[in-house]
């Protein structure tokens, strides 16, 4: 492209505008197969990083036209450098206007209390006190999270017992409320709890063959959990294995830990009567 503009006298811009198409294009794709492999989606959080960078291209392009020609470089610079630094102080804070148009109500909620505890840390001269803040803030949050919440954090260490021995789901089930013995006993207590409620969410019949052509059908909401928790599949091979779509997935994921959740939240109220979620 350099050659062909400076010896031939043709225009870079074409080749310009493919070349950061492609760069695009690269970026999308190595940030959504992270994501996939993570168990995350990019889509929301891509959106508002781009509206929020078109509308600071747009902003400046437009001052640009807005400088007097025969005003000097140097007050023109000044003038947009008061704007660039007053804009990028209001950038945080304009986000929350995205972010209500862009994310769901819980999603929102929690990055606003996320920003609420990142500018408590900042603004405390003790680092102990600003640990003992974050703990705190942590703390609460979790605090606030439903019995649901507790059920999926738990399926994601389904086969970490360790990490198991110290879930807040422990004491929160009915096979665990009242049980006895030390922290790992309980934990493989929970964890053979989880892993018969999900049996229970296993359809009769034969299951769908991997790479097959037939429709997984009913046995969606069970092969989502059981690959990804109990198998410890990456999302990305589960949605490969039976041809489902990232949309599909999450959205079978998501229905099959409220189930789960409700199944043993019920099982805990004839136990015990009525629990405190």
């Amino acid at each position: 492209m350099g050659v062909a503009a400076g010896e031939f006298g043709f225009s870079g811009l074409p080749g310009e505008t493919l070349l950061i198409v492609g760069m695009v294009s690269l970026g999308w794709n190595v940030a959504r197969y992270g994501a996939l492999l993570a168990g995350e989606m990019v889509t929301a959080d891509f959106r508002a990083f781009f509206l929020s960078t078109l509308a600071v291209v747009v902003l400046y392009a437009g001052l640009f036209t807005l400088v007097p020609r025969t005003a000097s470089w140097t007050l023109g610079e000044r003038l947009l450098l008061l704007i660039v630094l007053t804009t990028h102080a209001l950038a945080d804070r304009s986000s929350r206007v995205l972010d209500s148009v862009l994310f769901e109500r819980q999603a929102r909620s929690l990055r606003e209390q996320l920003r609420a505890l990142a500018d408590r840390v900042v603004r405390n001269p003790d680092p102990i006190t600003a640990l003992v803040d974050v703990r705190e803030g942590v703390e609460s949050l979790t605090s606030t999270a439903d019995f649901r919440v507790l059920v999926e954090g738990a399926l994601r260490h389904l086969n970490d017992v360790p990490r198991l021995s110290h879930h807040p789901l422990l004491g929160r089930t009915a096979a665990t409320v009242n049980s006895d013995g030390t922290a790992l006993e309980r934990a493989v207590v929970l964890r053979t709890e989880l892993e018969q409620a999900l049996e229970r969410l296993q359809p009769s019949g034969m299951p769908p063959r991997p790479g097959g052509s037939q429709s997984v059908g009913g046995w969606l909401h069970y092969l989502v959990l059981h690959e990804a928790y109990v198998e410890g599949r990456p999302n990305k091979h589960i949605m490969q294995r039976y041809y489902i779509s990232e949309s599909t997935f999450h959205r079978a994921r998501r229905r099959a830990v409220d189930s789960l959740a409700l199944d043993l939240y019920q099982r805990l109220e004839r136990t015990v009567g009525t629990p405190v979620r």
